[in-house]
């Protein structure tokens, strides 16, 4: 019995060192104890056989039985060399078994810190997807850069014409500056001889202003003593004027018109319409001596300025609202004569709005000249000679 225990215990122990050298992969020292541990198991069997033999046939074989005795002995002695090669295979198996609870921790910790790298891997996943992401819009702006790129490359090429043409273009204008630093010498010696022209002109300018200093002064005399003759001319032609006036009746082509003096006639014939026969005559003075008056009202100034060959020019309102009533009321050749008549105010008194005599050529329409008031002075002479002789 006690055989078979140590036989049982020697096959467990094989069957651990078998799952030890499985998981650890032992070292070939305890494969080839296991090698001889089977075979002193299989000897072992050979001579529980033989005892079991021999015990059937003791009576028989006492003699075979002291063998066998002997070789159990022998074998009890291997027995305890294996028993301690067990005790040995025992203390490193538990040495095993410790290994391979440290290895177990190791594992439970390579585990946690699998589950760290697993998170970080994720973790690290995620940065790869914001990274591809990222990546994809860096590719997208590369493609961007490069179409960037290109074209400024054909705007290099079409520089680089530009600065090709621009070189050639320095090259003329370097030939161009040779032939006018040539035609500058040129000019400078014609801008000498130009000097001296004008330095001379400057000595003739000089005599002439003096000469026209000189003149100056005698246009001014002259301009005074032709201020004094026209004053005089215009006295003799007020003196004139007053004298003749009682003499010239109007009949005559040549007569003394006052300025600014409202036309009488469109006056009566207006009144004569509106009115008919029923004092007219009456109306048309006192429309004609209140418009005579409205024209002397210095407030009264219907003129707009206007640029007539580029020059300020004073031209009459149609728009003036006196005006269109007087034409809605009397017609036109009653406004007529008002603008005539106001016309001839701004031009011959336009400060004092007098009446201003003047001579006229009734029959042109316009002023007598010197010649024509003289002529009619000589034949008022001559007529006056003929009625005293």
């Amino acid at each position: 019995m006690g055989l078979e225990r140590i036989l049982k215990e020697i096959e467990d122990l094989k069957a651990e060192l078998d799952e030890d050298v499985k998981e650890l992969g032992y070292c070939e020292a305890n494969q080839k104890l296991r090698a001889e541990l089977a075979l002193k198991a299989k000897e072992m069997q050979c001579l529980r056989k033989q005892n079991e033999e021999m015990q059937c046939n003791n009576d028989g074989m006492r003699k075979q039985n002291d063998l066998l005795q002997a070789k159990s002995d022998g074998m009890a002695k291997q027995n305890k060399e294996l028993q301690a090669k067990n005790d040995n295979l025992v203390k490193d198996n538990e040495e095993l078994r410790t290994n391979i609870d440290k290895m177990g921790k190791r594992n439970g910790e390579l585990q946690a810190k699998n589950g760290g790298l697993t998170k970080w891997n994720q973790e690290l996943q995620a940065k790869n997807d914001g990274l591809k992401k990222q990546s994809e819009e860096l590719q997208a702006k590369n493609d961007g850069l490069t179409k960037k790129i290109e074209e400024l490359q054909a705007k290099n090429v079409s520089l680089v014409k530009q600065n090709e043409d621009l070189h050639a273009n320095n090259d003329s204008m370097c030939k161009r500056n040779g032939e006018l630093q040539a035609k500058n010498g040129a000019l400078s010696m014609r801008n000498e001889d130009l000097q001296a022209k004008n330095d001379n002109l400057t000595k003739l300018i000089e005599e002439l202003e003096d000469e026209n200093d000189a003149l100056e002064d005698l246009s001014g005399s002259l301009v005074r003593k032709d201020r004094q003759s026209d004053n005089e001319l215009q006295q003799a032609q007020q003196e004139l004027t007053m004298g003749l006036e009682d003499k010239l009746n109007g009949q005559t082509a040549i007569g003394i018109k006052r300025m600014g003096e409202l036309d009488k006639k469109p006056f009566q014939n207006a009144c004569k319409r509106k009115y008919r026969n029923i004092d007219y005559q009456t109306k048309a003075a006192e429309l004609v001596s209140s418009w005579q008056d409205e024209l002397k009202n210095p407030s009264w100034h219907p003129f707009l300025v206007v640029q007539v060959n580029g020059e300020d020019k004073e031209v009459l309102d149609n728009d003036d609202a006196k005006l269109k009533l007087l034409r809605f009321e009397y017609g036109n050749d009653v406004c007529n004569a008002v603008k005539t008549a106001l016309m001839e105010i701004n031009k011959y008194n336009p400060s004092e709005r007098d009446l201003v005599p003047e001579f006229w050529n009734f029959r042109k329409g316009r002023k007598a000249t010197i010649k024509e008031v003289l002529y009619l002075f000589g034949q008022m002479e001559m007529t006056t000679k003929r009625r005293r002789v």
